[in-house]
């Protein structure tokens, strides 16, 4: 699933559901400024997936494990009104090499972990590598009916 600044709204929706997914590993390939992060999904089947994101122009993490040590994500969201492009954006010279272009060409996602700690990436592109079936809300769990 290819998701750009066009169709973000989707990481907000029940077709990319990644609550209690286990981030395993994050790498960023500075040259080809790629963030690829490693995860697992432990419900309803076990697999494992990767988010690549594009085109990075920023990303920001806490470690801090203000709740309490945890590697699983509580909550993934597109952020129409971010806080790190406008950020990045102002710092940028107008007679200077910065490959920024427009603002509107890039988009912003927070992923807030158990741990109360959060991963903030801006991206012109994210590559959701997993099944659909893999990312949809499921529509039965433990104790709960009707999702």
């Amino acid at each position: 699933m290819i998701i750009d600044s066009q169709n973000g709204q989707i990481i907000n929706s029940r077709e990319i559901y990644i609550h209690d997914d286990t981030l395993e590993n994050m790498v960023f390939h500075r040259n080809e400024k790629v963030l690829r992060l490693s995860l697992t999904k432990n419900w309803p089947t076990q697999c494992e997936y990767s988010i690549d994101f594009l085109q990075v122009i920023g990303f920001e993490m806490s470690s801090c494990d203000f709740w309490g040590a945890s590697p699983h994500i509580l909550d993934y969201e597109y952020m129409e009104n971010g806080t790190l492009i406008p950020k990045l954006f102002s710092k940028k010279d107008d007679d200077s090499f910065c490959p920024l272009k427009n603002e509107d060409d890039y988009m912003e996602t927070v992923m807030t972990f158990a741990s109360g700690d959060t991963l903030r990436i801006a991206c012109e592109k994210v590559i959701i590598n997993a099944a659909p079936d893999v990312l949809a809300v499921p529509t039965t769990a433990p104790g709960i009916s009707n999702l």
